[in-house]
């Protein structure tokens, strides 16, 4: 059990089940309200010109990968950090449910005729994931708080940070080159990042965080 609280500190536990469960809000709770309603249409001509490339479905699902890790090692940089980026994660999400919901959009998806490996892990994203609930998109909102947060840390390596923008910019890519999302929805999500990061810092909301998670648990990690 001390390995595991060295690993992952005892702190991170509630932020991290309060980020999922507004992120279950958010992108799924919404459609409650809009599945078989009027949805909009926010393509761009430009849309229709980028093609299928269905390889870049291995970026789009490593970026959940990406997400965690930033915040494990926001975790590991400073308890002060991870709260700042958790609260900044919860606040982009709350954000954007009334977005959802007063604003639904929809896109129509390609048909994929191929066979190869990344055809069918697209096919299988498609059948999970609807194309609804695009803009903003969450996808790139988080790669680009995980950006921004990484931007910060003190004890990653320079190369991971570049490496880590890279990796960011591939996202945002590859949520139009596997027709998820349309371009408009990228600028979109990082537009809500920086809103999240503004209204975190305008009223510290990682002060909530320091009250709903135990003193204990806090002052336990002070003393390593």
């Amino acid at each position: 059990m001390k390995k595991l609280d060295k690993l992952i500190p005892k702190y991170t536990y509630i932020p991290f089940a309060l980020i999922c469960l507004s992120l279950i809000v958010a992108f799924y709770a919404t459609r409650l309200f809009t599945t078989g309603g009027a949805h909009y249409d926010v393509s761009l001509p430009l849309d229709g010109k980028i093609p299928l490339v269905t390889p870049f479905i291995a970026v789009y699902v490593l970026a959940y990968c990406q997400w965690v890790l930033v915040l494990w090692l926001a975790a590991r940089d400073s308890m002060e950090l991870f709260f700042q980026a958790s609260a900044a994660e919860i606040l982009g999400k709350l954000v954007v449910i009334p977005i959802f919901l007063i604003f639904p959009t929809a896109m129509v998806r390609p048909e994929i005729t191929g066979s190869g490996f990344f055809d069918h892990m697209t096919q299988a994203i498609y059948a999970l994931d609807p194309p609804d609930n695009l803009f903003p998109s969450l996808h790139c909102y988080d790669s680009w708080l995980c950006l921004r947060c990484v931007c910060r840390m003190k004890k990653v390596p320079r190369w991971f940070k570049w490496a880590n923008g890279i990796f960011s910019v591939l996202v945002f890519a590859s949520v139009v080159l596997v027709k998820q999302h349309l371009l408009v929805d990228i600028f979109g999500g990082i537009l809500l990042g920086e809103a999240a990061l503004a209204l975190r810092k305008a009223f510290r909301a990682e002060r909530v965080m320091q009250r709903i998670v135990p003193k204990r648990w806090q002052e336990k990690e002070k003393e390593k």
